[in-house]
């Protein structure tokens, strides 16, 4: 049983030319986990809003930096896409992990970067990183005061993780279903759901087979030819 992520099962299949499998031909998703809304983090110097971000970016095409976990991470990616839909340039530096990104927002080396909220919020609460916008048609629970992109112009943009549980294609169909039942069952569990919650995460399940791979595949006809059209450096 593997834990498969977006960036799994979705992203490197538009980086990479050659993969050592096949997402579709050799595995078989169990069941998805649940899906985590990423946010725009600006230094504590940056922008305050997504407006203002966006007027900068405008006057100064290509100047407003942003930091990533590395070349083709979820994080580069979604923030090119967010250029995408903002009409922008931005100066894409990367990092070997979204910890030394955060970490030099904070320092105010770059002016943003795209994480989650369990990990942004601390640094915010602390008045070293401003909380700009986060995706989702709602905003979360957990910071009820941070507005979505949606609420602030972008309708249509969206930028999130999400897992899932997979197995070789090859296994038996009556074991992928006790697999999908046992996930489902946990999925529904309050200890479970806390869980998600905390990290900021929304249960994706109860799912069955059938439906986790609709899923997939309708993420990859989102993404991979987006990804393939950043022209990243071929692996």
């Amino acid at each position: 049983i593997g834990l498969g992520t977006s960036s799994q099962l979705v992203m490197n299949v538009g980086l990479h030319k050659v993969l050592p499998f096949d997402v579709e031909r050799d595995l078989r998703l169990i069941g998805l986990v649940s899906r985590t809304p990423m946010l725009l983090a600006a230094s504590a110097g940056g922008p305050r809003t997504i407006a203002d971000l966006i007027a900068q970016a405008k006057a100064q095409p290509g100047k407003l930096s942003y930091g990533s976990a590395g070349l083709g991470s979820i994080s580069h990616i979604v923030a090119e896409a967010f250029a995408k839909a903002a009409d922008i340039q931005l100066l894409h530096v990367p990092y070997k992990g979204n910890g030394p990104a955060m970490a030099d927002l904070a320092g105010g080396h770059v002016a943003l970067v795209f994480d989650g909220l369990s990990t942004t919020q601390p640094l915010a609460q602390q008045g070293k990183v401003r909380m700009l916008a986060i995706s989702g048609s709602r905003r979360s629970p957990a910071a009820p005061e941070l507005p979505t992109f949606a609420e602030q112009g972008l309708a249509h943009y969206e930028a999130y993780t999400w897992n899932c549980l997979f197995a070789p294609a090859k296994v038996a169909p009556e074991v992928l279903a006790t697999l999908n039942a046992a996930l489902n069952k946990a999925l529904a569990a309050p200890a479970i759901q806390a869980r998600l919650a905390a990290g900021g995460s929304d249960a994706l399940g109860p799912s069955t087979p059938e439906q986790a791979d609709t899923f997939a595949r309708r993420e990859r006809g989102q993404w991979v030819g987006f990804i393939r059209g950043l022209n990243l450096p071929a692996n």
